[in-house]
This record gives C-alpha cells, structure tokens and sequence, in this order.
C-alpha cells in the first residue's frame, strides 16, 4: 500500500528516532509557560505566532531567537516587516535602558536613541562592548536586500539547514500574495510544513490575524 506504513514500523522507526535525539539539540521557547504547556520546539516542528497586529508578535519571535542563540543554538532570523538596523535599535535602547535602571539613571525614550536626539556615545560603546559572545556567534538576520518570494524563502530554508538550528520568519504578509487570503495562508503554512520534515528543522512563522476565518 503506497504511502502507508504499518503500525509496528512506526513504533520501530519512533524508537530509533527517541534514542538518537539530544536534548542539548532542542530548541526552547526560554518562556516558562510555553515550555511546560508545549513541550519546547522539536527539530521538524512548525510554529505559528498568530494574532491581532500590535500584540508583540515580533517582539515575542525576536525575544525567542535570542534565548535560544545566548544558549548556543544557531539562528536565523528573517526580519521582512523591521529593516534589519530596528532589531538593534531596539536591542541597544533594551539593554542602555535596563543599565539605566539598576544605576538609577532614568530612562532614553525611543525618539532619543534612534532620531539621535540625546547623547548615549558612551552608554551605547559600553552596551556594544558586552554584547555576549553567544549573542554575537550564533544571531543570524537575514540581509533584506530583497524580500523573498514562497520559492526562494522554501529555497533558503533548504540551501541552509545544516548551517542552522532554527529559522524565525517574521512575518508571511510579506512574501507572495494571492487574492483568496484564506487559501494563500494555508498554503504557505503548508508549504513551510513539508520543507521543516525534509530539513528536520524547526520553523516559527509570524502571522497578522486580520480576520476571523
């Protein structure tokens, strides 16, 4: 029977794939309530952050590659709705502010850092200086030179797997687009599907909800 294997196989085939797993491969949410209630994020899994625009579904998939790259896990991160300069905008102010706070020493509001508006030289060449090496040998961001469409993201992902633990897309809004929205987001996250079984590696994918289906 083409395309059907019996249950005694599987169990077979499920017993060689737990004996050959290391934990110390997996990736993490590093968010307590996650971790507990999904069971970390196994190597072919696909995960779906989907929900209303400005609920931090970028800051939530962003926060998740850096855990998982300060513990060795190599990352790639595709950043197609922030230009690849905003995720260090916002590290540096995260990081400047939080050095601010446990001297005392107020805060830097966001037009301050980034419009340039307020002199942080020297907080931000100390910010630079502490940047874990980690952080530093294991964050990867897509260079956004071009934004890929389905084909070349699937292409990516496949030419790159084995340079990778796990890939962060963010978000599927802005690849290819179709007029039916139901079927083009089904489809990507079909897609995306298939290709994390062939690479055996895990996918975050960011979604807008924009409607209800």
């Amino acid at each position: 029977m083409k395309n059907f294997k019996s249950f005694k196989d599987v169990c077979v085939q499920t017993i060689v794939k737990r004996k050959k797993r290391n934990i110390n491969n997996i990736c993490k949410y590093w968010i307590e309530l996650l971790d507990n209630y999904l069971w970390w994020i196994i190597e072919n899994e696909l995960v779906v952050i989907w929900a209303w625009s400005w609920i931090w579904k970028t800051e939530l998939s962003i926060q998740i590659a850096i855990e998982n790259a300060m513990r060795w896990k190599r990352i790639a991160l595709f950043s197609l709705e922030w230009d690849i300069w905003e995720i260090t905008y916002r590290y540096f102010q995260k990081h400047m502010n939080l050095k601010l706070k446990k001297e005392w020493k107020g805060f830097i509001k966001w037009p301050e850092y980034r419009l340039n508006l307020k002199n942080v030289d020297n907080l931000e060449k100390q910010i630079f200086e502490e940047i874990p090496k980690e952080l530093e040998e294991n964050l990867f961001i897509f260079d956004k030179t071009f934004i890929p469409d389905r084909n070349k993201l699937l292409e990516l992902l496949r030419d790159n797997y084995d340079n990778f633990d796990m890939f962060v897309i963010d978000h599927l809004h802005y690849l290819d687009y179709w007029e039916n929205e139901y079927t083009w987001i089904s489809d990507i996250v079909r897609w995306v599907k298939e290709m994390t079984e062939i690479i055996e590696k895990p996918v975050i994918l960011v979604s807008h909800l924009k409607r209800w289906y």
